[in-house]
């Protein structure tokens, strides 16, 4: 057999990025703590909202954690040179749905430990039949019993159908959203038809915030990391030095 590549990813450098992150990854982390669900559908409510880069640094950040994660490319219908990954087209999940190849060929390796990948695979004319399969079914299934995470990357729900025929499937959704790009009636539209999931709705993230407005929705989301917190905290030991000095003068 044919060995396999190694599919490399590469995590964003963005400190806004890395944050944003960081707060999705502790989300899904409690709710897998608390109820075992570990299995996460991520899907746009319009077109290019960011879901795959997103799923991407998501995927990585929980294998860095030392958690063992699969990341599905569930998008079976666009072409490999649209994409940010599968360019090459390694064979995998249109190809395993269709009866062309076996489970253990379609997982990929990836340059971070504990992280593997699924590709889309081939483009396929019936993706909504493939993921309607009760093979898909039965993947998911055994994927969380053999994973930590597993997180699918879905095309917009308001496009196709694909993300609401695995929503049952799968125990988290997330709804990605774009912003001054994904329209209100857009957000209703993908909100509406997640209702019937209402106990799977784990929430939407905005997504393409510059970082001006991020900063007034998230004070001090930089705190740890620059040197804003030694300067307060230089700050009020100065403060405080100045308090004893005039409590001591006062006693005096």
């Amino acid at each position: 057999m044919k060995k396999k590549k190694v599919i490399e990813f590469y995590r964003s450098e963005s400190l806004l990025i890395d944050d944003a992150i960081d707060r999705i990854v502790v989300e899904i982390h409690q709710r897998k703590k608390l109820y075992g669900k570990n299995t996460v559908l991520f899907t746009g409510c319009s077109a290019a909202t960011g879901t795959t880069a997103t799923v991407i640094n998501l995927a990585i950040a929980l294998s860095q954690s030392g958690w063992k994660t699969l990341l599905i490319d569930c998008d079976l219908r666009k072409k490999n040179e649209y994409k940010r990954f599968n360019q090459d087209n390694e064979t995998g999940l249109s190809d395993y749905l269709s009866g062309n190849a076996a489970k253990d060929d379609i997982i990929y390796d990836t340059n971070y430990d504990n992280m593997q990948f699924i590709p889309g695979g081939k483009m396929s004319g019936s993706a909504v039949r493939l993921l309607c399969s009760s093979e898909m079914e039965e993947l998911i299934k055994q994927f969380k019993d053999e994973y930590d995470y597993v997180i699918l990357d879905l095309p917009s729900i308001n496009i196709v159908s694909d993300a609401d025929i695995l929503v049952p499937y799968v125990d988290g959704i997330v709804l990605m959203t774009a912003l001054n790009q994904t329209t209100k009636p857009q957000l209703r539209d993908a909100k509406r038809k997640m209702a019937k999931y209402e106990d799977k709705f784990y929430g939407i993230i905005i997504n393409k915030v510059e970082l001006s407005q991020y900063k007034k929705v998230i004070k001090d989301y930089d705190y740890f990391r620059s040197k804003n917190m030694s300067k307060k905290y230089e700050k009020n030991l100065e403060k405080k030095k100045k308090q004893n000095k005039n409590k001591t003068q006062n006693e005096i």
